[in-house]
């Protein structure tokens, strides 16, 4: 049980579960950005390196 406006509501399991599934889409979805934003900053970054020997070599 918890307080809320100084009443005890019953806290149920399915609350609890179904508020930690969905902190860890959250977390998951977070993490998969990040790892699509690194791998965009790796492309580009390869991509310069490629165009840059390009213009040196002409």
């Amino acid at each position: 049980m918890f307080v809320t406006l100084g009443k005890l509501q019953p806290l149920e399991l399915r609350d609890l579960v179904g508020q930690f599934l969905v902190d860890r889409f959250v977390v998951v979805d977070l993490l998969a950005h990040c790892l699509d934003c690194l791998i965009e900053t790796f492309h580009t970054r390869h991509q310069l390196r490629c165009q840059s020997a390009q213009l040196f070599r002409a």
